[in-house]
């Protein structure tokens, strides 16, 4: 409780453009620390695992936007065909 009185206090003396309450402060520790508890009691998954999903996501966007400029923009549609269902047949 005297953490969250000293944040609050600080984010008072911060010259920010919105001013930040006491008790915004206190449901903001609320939340971080049910956060914790619910990745301690394996409610949750780990933060490294949703960051490795996330940029797994990101990794795969990036590599199907690079296919498609780089190879894919500049060859012939029956070429195109012929290597998507390449890829297609490989990813069964």
């Amino acid at each position: 409780m005297i953490i969250v009185e000293y944040l609050s206090r600080w984010f008072t003396g911060v010259d920010i453009y919105y001013k930040i309450d006491m008790m915004t402060v206190y449901l903001f520790i609320w939340q971080l620390t049910a956060l914790v508890f619910r990745w301690m009691w394996r409610d949750l998954a780990s933060p490294i695992l949703l960051i490795e999903q996330g940029s797994f996501c990101a990794f795969k966007g990036l590599e199907a936007f690079i296919l498609h400029n780089i190879v894919l923009r500049y060859l012939p549609i029956k070429i195109n065909l012929g290597f998507l269902w390449l890829l297609s047949a490989i990813d069964m």
